[in-house]
């Protein structure tokens, strides 16, 4: 019941709602005491999107979910700390107990494009989220849109973990993580200053939305930094394996991913990110058949009166000996024949 309500406020974050309303999915969502209102760099983040979490308050006995709600409440008092930061000339680097944020910026290649990393450097015992948070995260969002004379963005996650229990499990980072971004300029242009705006989730006990406004210099970071980040980001066709079909019947619950892979069963892994309102669960142990490992996915949340399955849907494998990932993977509802 909780996750459903959850879901129902990820969806309003991902379009970029700025004020909330209580649902009708049940007493976990009725509970909600008042309505929050979310900064506005928060709604005028880029597509990176995905899902966050309401503010409520409880009386009475507390439920676990009740407990992993307050988590965020406790938290909104930084928002206003951050949206000042936010106001404030664009700096390389961004500090606060619970974590810094470093933004670097390498040469830029014969035609323009400049790539570098965001380097998230995490307190002990905080945490972060990847793109699809998972039912209970807050999803980052990084806007290059700032950056003078920018015509694409290309952002690269690593491979993620999953964390917590119940409806505290998430998926995301802890300790370090480096993001990876590749942008290309206009035609007869050049992209001198990289400027970005983030805001991101981290979370312990209670968790903090961080927003900033970073810039750095192009061919400000050492080659072995951006080097580094991009070496340990999935391989896309890579040498561990490849997804071979992804199939969800008109109407079905669970998503069935053929994997050929090396990896072994025990310990593989398997994140899946949909487009606007469809999310996926954490899957089923996989079984081995043959050649592959074979995935099944529960569907937890899909667009309002669809039916079919999503066109396409961004996948991450991960295992004891690596990890790969596959962009854009065409979801079938009948197995290839």
């Amino acid at each position: 019941m909780a996750s459903r309500c959850l879901r129902g406020f990820h969806d309003r974050w991902h379009r970029g709602d700025v004020k909330t309303r209580a649902s009708q999915h049940g007493p976990v969502c009725r509970s909600v005491s008042r309505l929050v209102e979310w900064p506005a760099p928060f709604a005028r983040a880029n597509q990176q999107g995905g899902r966050a979490m309401r503010r409520k308050s409880f009386q009475g006995k507390r439920t676990p979910q009740m407990r992993w709600i307050a988590r965020i409440a406790g938290g909104l008092a930084a928002m206003a700390m951050g949206a000042a930061a936010a106001k404030a000339d664009p700096a390389s680097t961004y500090a606060s107990e619970q974590v810094t944020l470093r933004l670097v910026a390498g040469e830029a290649a014969p035609d323009g494009t400049v790539r570098g990393a965001l380097l998230v450097d995490l307190a002990p015992g905080w945490h972060t989220y990847w793109l699809d948070p998972g039912a209970s995260g807050i999803p980052p969002r990084i806007d290059f849109t700032a950056t003078d004379n920018l015509a694409n963005t290309d952002l690269k996650f690593p491979a993620p973990l999953r964390f917590g229990e119940g409806i505290a499990r998430a998926n995301g980072y802890e300790n370090a993580v480096a993001i990876g971004y590749a942008l290309t300029p206009r035609p007869g242009t050049a992209l001198d200053t990289v400027t970005a705006s983030l805001a991101i989730g981290v979370c312990q006990d209670i968790c903090i939305p961080v927003q900033a406004e970073l810039a750095a210099d192009t061919g400000s970071a050492s080659t072995d930094t951006v080097e580094a980040t991009f070496a340990a980001l999935p391989a896309r066709d890579g040498p561990l394996g490849r997804i071979s079909s992804a199939i969800l019947p008109a109407g079905g619950d669970m998503l069935t991913v053929a994997v050929e892979t090396t990896l072994d069963a025990q310990g593989a892994d398997l994140f899946v990110r949909g487009p606007d309102g469809w999310y996926f669960d954490e899957p089923e142990t996989p079984v081995r058949n043959g050649d592959s490992l074979e995935f099944r996915v529960p569907v937890v949340g899909r667009p309002r009166g669809a039916t079919d399955g999503p066109a396409t849907v961004d996948m991450v494998v991960t295992g004891a000996s690596g990890d790969f990932a596959a962009d854009a993977v065409p979801v079938t509802a009948d197995t290839p024949g």
